[in-house]
């Protein structure tokens, strides 16, 4: 915050959809300041996501036992794993596209009494989107579900939010719900079971089939060979 006091020509600007914006001046220090830093933390953050990536593919073979010693479970392995994915291929990309999209055109040179004039830091200024909302805001609802759905839905959260409604008094919300997720387990677990068993049936009714196809052809044989020795017999 700081920092963009140095370069920040006015309060702030309201955007259509988008809401109150940082308004930044067009020179040099704004894109020193402010522009550059996120996609070199962006870099660095990128870096690290991809050494995770590629020691979980050379060490995949000792995961089992690196996951046995350690107080880290599968699924909180594997959701860092998909939220550093998700990084190189999403935020990445994005924060390059917005550090060339924001860079500034035909920058002026900075003048300290210009962009803080204090007439001008009292006007708001008021920008039409004209239906459009910038890369960078939807980034911010994708960012949002994607932390949310990698950590917001797992047994630990689960466990925070059935604290939070038994603190406010909740508590039957708290226990239909495990009932039904009981039922719903219930059946699970009968519906495995009859698939399982409808498999047995179809095996056992094919396996008499052939069964009985072989006896089927092991008469006719046996039957041939009898019509033989008696034709035999008779012109003897």
């Amino acid at each position: 915050m700081t920092s963009h006091f140095l370069v920040q020509p006015t309060r702030y600007a309201i955007v259509g959809i988008a809401g109150c914006t940082p308004s930044l001046s067009n020179t040099w220090p704004s894109a020193c300041l402010i522009i550059l830093p996120p996609a070199l933390l962006a870099l660095v953050n990128v870096y690290y996501a991809l050494l995770i990536l590629v020691r979980l593919r050379l060490h995949r073979r000792t995961f089992a036992p690196l996951l046995s010693a350690s107080s880290t479970t599968k699924a909180r392995f594997v959701r860092l794993y998909l939220l550093a994915l998700g990084f190189v291929l999403l935020v990445f990309p994005v924060t390059l596209y917005l550090l060339f999209q924001n860079w500034p055109r035909d920058p002026s040179p900075f003048d300290w009494g210009k962009v803080h004039d204090y007439q001008a830091w009292k006007q708001i200024a008021m920008v039409p989107c004209f239906g459009y909302v910038g890369v960078d805001k939807w980034m911010q609802v994708v960012a949002g579900g994607l932390v949310f759905g990698l950590f917001g839905v797992g047994s630990e959260a689960r466990g925070m939010y059935k604290g939070w409604l038994r603190a406010v008094g909740l508590g039957g919300v708290v226990t239909w719900m495990e009932r039904m997720g009981q039922r719903v387990k219930r059946c699970g677990r009968k519906g495995s079971r009859g698939s399982v068993g409808e498999s047995k049936g179809r095996g056992r009714l094919l396996s008499s089939f052939s069964f009985g196809s072989g006896l089927g052809r092991k008469g006719s044989h046996g039957s041939g060979n009898k019509s033989e020795l008696e034709t035999g017999t008779g012109t003897a």
